[in-house]
């Protein structure tokens, strides 16, 4: 057999390899991550308040009665644990009702009176009907988001590259 003698191997660079990991991971909650995200909650925020159609005289078809639904849509910058979080939401009571619809049930007396009068309908009839039918889901938030995934991703993938770079 023959000798193949001693092989060593030198690994060099490892704490400077490691120094760089772990700025590359703190840079991923700094100011490139987060122009991206403030970018991405804004497109998505006027895509949510663009998608919000206006009471047509035979439909309610998306949100825009008063204006308050729309105006309480608004966008957030979190960091959760180093994480960088970009939120777009309402806190109005009635907003996943909107979003999400509702199986038929009675709404409680008086709930709808302000806004069946606004539109010239009985409140009662109101309720009957959403007792039959429920509330159709209008998906307003979900649209606003899936429609602008793709620019999104780029803007995060765009941040992260900048972050690599450095």
């Amino acid at each position: 057999m023959p000798d193949t003698g001693d092989i060593g191997v030198k690994v060099t660079g490892m704490k400077e390899l490691q120094a760089k990991q772990e700025q590359m991971v703190r840079d991923l909650g700094g100011t490139p991550m987060l122009q991206a995200m403030k970018k991405a909650t804004l497109l998505v925020e006027a895509a949510w308040k663009r998608s919000l159609g206006a009471y047509t005289g035979d439909e309610f078809s998306g949100g825009v009665d008063t204006g308050q639904y729309r105006a309480s849509i608004v966008p957030d910058i979190a960091d959760r644990d180093g994480q960088i979080v970009g939120i777009v939401g309402t806190n109005l009571a009635h907003a996943p009702y909107v979003e999400y619809g509702t199986k038929p049930h009675w709404p409680p007396p008086g709930a709808l009176e302000v806004w069946a009068r606004r539109h010239g309908m009985d409140e009662y009839i109101v309720r009957k009907a959403i007792s039959v039918k429920g509330t159709r889901a209008h998906k307003n938030a979900e649209r606003a988001f899936n429609d602008n995934l793709d620019k999104i991703k780029q803007y995060i993938g765009d941040a992260t590259g900048e972050i690599v770079k450095k």
